[in-house]
């Protein structure tokens, strides 16, 4: 193991201070009851103790005299200074100095919770604030906060038992490689659950060769090899411009010379020594492996990105890197705070009396750059094998780790993931499925309609929109290789982001609550009606509340017509040059009243019938309206004040709750040519405004 250069701060007074571990459920029970005296929440999770499973979640209590704790702090305890000082409570101990004392005096009461889920260990300390028996504040909470610390013991501690994370390792060295061997050897060779790297192989791959004048990056024609070769995927951010890629002009030079290391960025020469350290010998990274200015190369080979991903015997991940031109086997930082790392006692299930470091660094607010970044989200999907070079640790990634909750799969630091929407890595069984036979297939498929996997894909289309593209335009581009696997499994058509055996549902998309709004893209990203024509983050509106109300479906409306021209033949679920959807359902007209020139968006958006004579707006309707975009007409020098707008039914709620009645749909524009484009999202309620009385329409939307 490195070197660690941290020291945490340790002394008579915060050694004192013991967590203790070995509660009962039982005793929490009555714990919460004496939280409900306070006024205060329950403990958000009980459990009773540990008995086979040594790193199950833990409650653990902590009470404090107040006096010990000043005496702490004045004696120089760094630990006891941070508490008076830097909390929120500290500033309520001066008024309650001059009360007197009883059965003790006031005492601090921390509650610490500890989180192993997903191999990481979290402390987060709920401060209650101060009390005393027979005070007349008793029963009421002083103060209290919140605040998020990392965690970890030594290997040989008697807490080593309970607590599974072990100090960052700063440096990478060959025991990482090792251990990083271990790891893929373990699941290529063991893991039934894990695909195993497949006999396709990508059109192009590099590799190192050995030249008079230094180690070189040659490219590698695949057609021209024998037998397929073992390869690693590289998944990183470019950041910027890279300084050399695949380029008409020196494919050749690339094929037969190559090119010295010093020409590529620090991410792709770490690629190629971390892929060497693991026995393999060829690497796919799309810089050096696309044609970057052979469009039709582009089409081609990310089209092809589903096979690139799943056939190779590793991802590496390059999480922790904002640009290529960092690199990712660097030193990792321990933490930004160091004068916050202190060693505290600790005494665990098995009773025994050891150590823990608390270490200043909320893990489920650090976002890993590329864990940002919308193409990124299809790598790690699309990979069934990750080494992920994070900010804190380098951890493994499969089927099989992932459902082995207590797996070793990091060498140290063990980091909660999927607590962030943007951040999201979900998986999924329709990644890993075969299916053997037509029969077998069509049986998979009725199983998907049912609504588990259709559900999964709004999740993940959910997170991909939360994630950055450097180029809006690839908005559809960038999550190609997921629908693509998608629509193995559903054997549908996919109208440009949108299934078509789901169309009512799908097409309930609308712009999420605390998502920034901006005009609408100048440049053309896909059809009004699809979430890739907008650069917002989506949420779908289909939950229809509680109760015994329901969504009718199936008459409300009818798909009539598809048509759309992709943008390449070779990515049928690529991006297209235009899409149109003509449909049949109700349609009544509207006015959109544009209440706030907030970023975000605005409950102050009404939605009105039309006036006398449908001349302008009249009287305001009970219902909701979400734009997916701010319209030239509302952000023009003199904003209009309204637009002219047309309600699509798409679901509605039945009677069934006294007099309750309601719709969901799509709100549209009519076009100078007879066709209507999207503007958003809208939902009528509490009857007052309906659909009855209105005709079936076929509209076009583009």
């Amino acid at each position: 193991m490195a070197a660690q250069n941290l020291t945490p701060h340790s002394c008579s007074h915060c050694q004192s201070v013991t967590i203790d571990m070995r509660k009962t459920k039982a005793s929490y029970a009555q714990d919460d009851r004496q939280n409900l005296s306070w006024g205060l929440p329950p403990a958000p999770v009980i459990f009773a103790g540990f008995d086979h499973q040594p790193r199950a979640d833990i409650i653990a209590d902590i009470e404090y005299p107040l006096n010990g704790l000043l005496k702490g702090s004045a004696a120089g305890c760094a630990f006891m200074r941070w508490l008076v000082e830097d909390q929120k409570f500290g500033e309520h101990i001066p008024a309650l100095l001059g009360k007197p004392e009883q059965d003790g005096g006031y005492r601090l009461r921390v509650h610490v919770e500890y989180t192993s889920h997903w191999d990481f260990v979290y402390v987060r300390w709920f401060l209650l604030g101060t009390w005393a028996e027979g005070d007349e504040r008793f029963g009421k909470n002083v103060a209290r906060t919140s605040v998020g610390f990392g965690v970890y013991t030594l290997p040989d501690d008697p807490a080593a038992y309970d607590i599974s994370t072990r100090p960052i390792r700063v440096q990478i060295t060959p025991d990482t490689f090792r251990q990083a061997r271990g790891w893929m050897q373990k699941c290529l060779e063991t893991h039934e659950m894990c695909p195993k790297p497949g006999r396709t192989m990508p059109t192009r791959l590099v590799h190192l060769v050995n030249t008079q004048g230094g180690p070189k990056v040659r490219l590698c024609k695949t057609n021209t090899l024998t037998d397929p070769v073992p390869y690693a995927a590289l998944s990183y951010c470019w950041g910027g411009p890279q300084p050399l890629t695949l380029l008409q002009s020196n494919q050749s030079t690339f094929l037969t010379d190559g090119f010295s290391l010093d020409s590529l960025s620090k991410s792709v020469q770490d690629a190629l020594h971390t892929a060497a350290e693991l026995s393999i010998p060829h690497l796919w990274v799309d810089s050096l492996c696309i044609i970057q200015d052979d469009l039709d190369d582009v089409a081609r080979e990310i089209a092809a990105m589903p096979r690139i991903y799943r056939n190779a015997h590793v991802t590496l991940k390059a999480s922790r890197a904002k640009s290529s031109a960092d690199g990712f086997l660097t030193d990792r930082p321990e933490t930004d705070r160091p004068h916050l790392c202190f060693k505290l006692s600790h005494r665990g299930s098995k009773h025994k009396l050891g150590s823990v470091v608390l270490l200043s660094q909320d893990e489920e607010r650090i976002d890993e750059p590329l864990d940002t970044r919308a193409w990124a989200l299809q790598e790690r999907i699309l990979s069934p094998r990750v080494l992920d070079f994070a900010t804190r640790h380098v951890g493994w990634i499969c089927r099989g780790t992932s459902m082995d909750k207590w797996s070793s799969s990091t060498d140290g630091w063990r980091r909660r993931i999927d607590t962030n929407p943007k951040l999201r890595d979900i998986s999924h069984d329709v990644f890993h499925r075969d299916f053997p036979d037509e029969n077998a297939l069509v049986r998979a498929a009725r199983e998907i309609r049912a609504g588990s996997v259709l559900q999964h894909w709004r999740e993940l289309l959910q997170a991909y929109s939360r994630r950055e593209l450097s180029f809006p335009k690839d908005r559809i581009l960038a999550m190609s290789g997921i629908a693509e696997t998608y629509g193995s499994v559903f054997r549908d058509q996919y109208l440009a982001g949108l299934w078509r055996f789901a169309i009512d549902s799908e097409l309930l998309w609308a712009l999420a609550w605390n998502s920034p709004r901006g005009p609408r893209p100048k440049e053309y990203q896909g059809p009004s009606w699809s979430w890739a024509a907008v650069s917002c983050h989506i949420d779908y509106r289909l939950d229809l509340g509680p109760g015994p109300r329901r969504v009718d479906d199936g008459d409300l409306l009818e798909l009539v017509d598809y048509q759309a021209a992709l943008e390449s033949e070779d990515a049928p679920y690529g991006a297209v040059k235009w899409a149109h959807l003509t449909v049949r359902a109700r349609m009544r007209p509207a006015w959109w009243m544009r209440g706030s020139q907030a970023p975000t968006y605005s409950r102050h958006d009404e939605l009105r019938i039309p006036g006398e004579e449908g001349k302008g707006p009249g009287e305001k309707m009970a219902g909701t309206i979400i734009p997916d975009a701010l319209e030239d007409e509302f952000i023009r020098e003199e904003p209009a004040a309204y637009l002219p707008v047309h309600l699509l039914e798409v679901a509605h709620y039945s009677p069934g709750f006294g007099n309750l009645y309601g719709a969901r749909g799509v709100v549209l524009r009519r076009r100078d040519d007879g066709l209507y484009s999207r503007l958003g999202f809208f939902e009528l309620y509490r009857g007052g405004h309906t659909f009855e009385g209105y005709q079936v329409q076929t509209v076009t939307i583009v």
